[in-house]
Parts: C-alpha cells; sequence; structure tokens
C-alpha cells in the first residue's frame, strides 16, 4: 500500500496521540480505526492480539503507560503491561493497590499515581485521566 505524508498541526497530534491504544499502534493505526476502516495487517506476519490496557471503572490506562509516585523524598516508578500495574516484579489490578505496596496504609492510588501524558509532555495525576475517561 502507498503511504503519503500529510501535514497535521499540533493540536490533531496530540489528540491521536491520546486516542492511541498502547505504544505500539502507529498514528495511521489510530486514524485507520477512527474512521472506522479495517486495520492493516502486515503480510507474513503473525499479529498478536492488543489489548488496550487496565480497565477500572471506565477508565482504561493503556498498556505502555509509565506511572512514577512519591513517598517519603523517594520516587517510585510502575507501568502498565498486560492489564496490569507492573512494579517491583508485582502486579496489581488497582493503582489504590500498588500504591499501598509503598505506603502500607490505604491509599487511594488515583491521587497517589502520576502517568506521563506523550501528548502535553507533562506528568499528570491518573485522577485526570480517569475524569478524561468520564468526558
Amino acid at each position: 500500500m502507498e503511504m503519503r505524508t500529510i501535514l497535521i498541526d499540533f493540536e490533531v497530534h496530540k489528540e491521536i496521540e491520546r486516542r492511541r491504544h498502547s505504544f505500539k499502534e502507529t498514528p495511521n493505526d489510530v486514524l485507520r480505526r477512527n474512521f472506522g476502516l479495517p486495520a492493516i495487517i502486515p503480510n507474513n506476519t503473525e499479529v498478536e492480539k492488543e489489548t488496550p490496557g487496565l480497565a477500572i471503572r471506565g477508565t482504561i490506562i493503556p498498556n505502555g503507560t509509565k506511572l512514577r509516585g512519591a513517598y517519603k523524598g523517594k520516587q517510585y516508578y510502575a507501568e502498565i503491561e498486560e492489564e496490569q500495574i507492573l512494579f517491583n516484579g508485582k502486579k496489581f489490578k488497582s493503582p489504590s493497590s500498588a500504591a499501598m505496596d509503598i505506603t502500607y496504609v490505604n491509599t487511594n492510588g488515583w491521587f497517589f499515581w502520576e502517568y506521563y501524558d506523550a501528548a502535553d509532555n507533562e506528568w499528570k495525576t491518573l485522577k485526570i485521566l480517569r475524569e478524561k475517561g468520564k468526558a
């Protein structure tokens, strides 16, 4: 299939990045999915089923999302992998359970953890991602 170059503004780029289900998904994949076009399957390659990420109460945190949290002056890092939070070699099904592994007390993980928003090039609390999912 012939590929062409198109020019887009920064707002369109940010929206494409926001709609990515994973870091493996290309901008072309995002556009095809959002336009209702079938995915292009490369010839002679095995295609693995792509999962969107960790789904919690209507919010999806995409696989590949980087997380960080601070506690008592120390920075902690985690990542969403295989629909779970991978932190310190352990897998968690919620941001709060991963945060409590650090604090040892009840902790709201939506406020504790920040995610890296590549479109805005900044860290934001998971609470913001949850609010976006409700919009």
